[in-house]
């Protein structure tokens, strides 16, 4: 045979294959594979792997046997699925892990943190410990002991209490002071935090139109200053004032805008500022008494109210304490439903009683009337000085100076000069503010009761000049300055104590005084809340820096159609009732010479009539 044919007879050889050749004419096979197997003589192929694939049969080799990770077939590096660090297809166990943020970047392992060291840290990855329960200062993790950053009274890391050190009444931890401790400022410096805060929010909100995502691990008072911010808009002045109105020697911070409505009353405990209450929409005043004023209002679904109440509250102990409200409500919650209206008053002890719509619009007439229709001059007349959030003008360089008589009728006078023509809306709106600068507060409470005097005294339709006169009211030898327009309408009282001059009282269309020869002091209060008529009148003499009253009598509107009116006699500080007829005795005695109207011009006509006063005018020395 040659080539499978017989070189004698030609015949083609039909091939018997025995390892590949053929018995019969010795040709060797030209294998064709399926599988590992060759289809024309049955060879089992040898197998020479390329990247796991046989190169001459290329069936695919099965890895059935893995060695150190490796196939012992063909040697290929086995592609690992780890389950719990062990490979499922190979068996190699991952004992050296690459661990990143407490993960084996190999196989997936999530480090145990089984041991920490003392700075925190997983001794196995390397991964901080979150520190996210502690118990006394210690991580109940990886027990790590808290460094502390005292706050408030509180760890800002670990939220432990401060176990307070104090030197001088101040905590050397956390800068809070014992109970009994009176900061010389009041209590302003630890509203720092708060105030910087209250800024950033406020002008965040003024350049973005809406308010930043909080942080975690804010301060208990930031959401009270988000609930504060969300009410401000580009035509309001934001801004702050402190003062102290429970009478604890320590200020709050009051929140509010230029026009004297309030948004937010904080209040330091323990060292710490925390927030005492917000009002709906900057809806409340604080009053010159420190009580606060304010409305609540609701509304359903559509938009229609259904509920309004007024309430006169006060701060006692850090809390908002209501003393009396009332006002109304929709029964069903549906102002569709016109005739379910119900009215109401609580009482300071929580009491809620029904009233009748008559009785409701006595309490609205007498006190709505007042304290809402003049809320900015309520606010005004509290005397707080506010500090604007956004820079504002000053208009001055001069200082206010109330330490002597002759610094008085100096500021006196450059404050007639730069503001020439008083108006109750400029005052009450503070737009007279920045006329001048001042080193404290105290001096800004005199200039603004006196500019504020001088607005609500001023007559629609007259503009008096201002000046002053001196006379020995109390008969010690030293005189009194008193401040006057040139209708002789007492403005202001100063008298001397210890060397430096100190403000008696200032006097409004709501306070008026009028002054005798023998230096008495009458003085005519309208009562709020009350009636219009409701006046009280009393008797005065100076005694040292205070006006003490030696006979005071009273009027008060009842509200009844038919006994409207009820008159009282203040006996050891408590109202007496008395006759009609007592009270006009005792007015006709004491005052009829004096006034026989409340109103500025026959108050100021006794005072320049009957007191001997000699009013010299306040000019600057260009005009004089």
């Amino acid at each position: 045979y040659v080539n499978g044919t017989c070189t004698g007879c030609n015949k083609v050889c039909t091939h018997t294959f025995v390892d590949g050749t053929c018995s019969d004419c010795g040709k060797v096979c030209v294998h064709r594979y399926d599988g590992d197997t060759c289809t024309l003589c049955g060879k089992i192929c040898s197998h020479n792997y390329v990247a796991g694939v046989c190169s001459i049969c290329s069936t695919p080799c099965a890895h059935e046997d893995y060695e150190n990770g490796a196939c012992k077939g063909c040697g290929k590096t086995c592609e690992h699925n780890y389950e719990d660090s062990v490979c499922t297809i190979c068996g190699v166990i991952c004992s050296d892990h690459a661990y990143l943020n407490g993960i084996c970047g190999t196989c997936g392992k999530v480090c145990a943190h089984s041991s920490y060291n003392t700075n925190g840290f997983c001794k196995v990855c390397g991964k901080a410990c979150p520190h996210e329960n502690w118990v006394n200062g210690t991580c109940t993790t990886c027990g790590k002991i808290c460094t502390h950053d005292f706050k408030f009274g509180v760890c800002l890391i670990c939220d432990k209490d401060c176990p307070h050190h104090y030197n001088g009444g101040i905590c050397v931890h956390c800068g809070g002071w014992e109970d009994d401790y009176t900061p010389s400022d009041g209590g302003v410096s630890q509203y720092a935090e708060v105030v910087a805060k209250y800024k950033y929010l406020v002008e965040y909100k003024h350049n973005y139109e809406t308010l930043p995502p909080k942080g975690n691990k804010e301060p208990v008072y930031v959401d009270a200053l988000y609930e504060v911010v969300q009410y401000y808009d580009p035509s309001m002045d934001f801004g702050y004032a402190y003062q102290d109105l429970d009478n604890d020697d320590c200020k709050e911070l009051i929140l509010l805008n230029r026009d004297s409505y309030v948004y937010g009353i904080f209040t330091i405990d323990s060292g710490a500022p925390v927030p005492v209450c917000t009002f709906q929409k900057g809806q409340a005043f604080v009053c010159a008494d420190h009580s606060i004023y304010y409305y609540v209002k609701a509304w359903d679904n559509g938009g229609g109210q259904i509920f309004l109440a007024y309430c006169l509250a006060s701060i006692v102990d850090g809390q908002l304490v209501d003393g009396f409200t009332f006002g109304w409500k929709d029964q069903d919650m549906n102002s569709a439903t016109d005739t379910d209206t119900t009215y109401f008053k609580v009482d300071a002890a929580g009491n809620e009683t029904e009233l009748t719509k008559t009785e409701y619009d006595v309490y609205s007439g007498n006190v709505y009337d007042y304290y809402l229709s003049y809320g900015s001059r309520l606010g005004k007349s509290s005397n707080l000085r506010f500090y604007p959030v956004m820079v504002s003008p000053v208009e001055s360089t001069v200082y206010a100076d109330f330490s002597t008589y002759d610094k008085i009728v100096e500021t006196f006078t450059y404050i007639n000069d730069s503001i020439g023509k008083y108006e109750k809306s400029s005052w009450s709106g503070g737009k007279y503010d920045n006329k001048m600068l001042f080193d404290r507060d105290e001096d800004f409470e005199i200039y603004n009761r006196i500019v504020g005097a001088c607005a609500l005294l001023r007559s629609s339709n007259t503009t008096p000049t201002y000046g002053y006169a001196q006379k020995d009211i109390n008969a010690d030898g030293t005189p009194e300055l008193i401040l006057l327009d040139s209708n002789y309408s007492v403005i202001a009282i100063f008298t001397m104590k210890e060397g430096k001059a100190v403000l008696v009282d200032t006097f409004n269309d709501r306070h008026y005084a009028s002054i005798d020869a023998s230096g008495n002091i009458y003085v005519a209060d309208r009562q709020i809340p009350g009636n219009e008529k409701d006046y009280e009148y009393s008797v005065c003499t100076l005694v040292g820096d205070k006006l003490v009253s030696s006979l005071t009598i009273g009027i008060k509107h009842q509200g009844a159609t038919t006994t409207p009116y009820a008159w009282y006699k203040v006996v050891d500080g408590v109202e007496t009732a008395i006759t009609e007829e007592a009270f006009h005795t005792d007015f006709a005695t004491y005052f009829t010479a004096k006034f026989e109207t409340v109103n500025t011009s026959n108050f100021a006509k006794y005072t320049k009539d009957n007191a001997g006063l000699t009013f010299v005018g306040a000019f600057t020395p260009e005009e004089e």
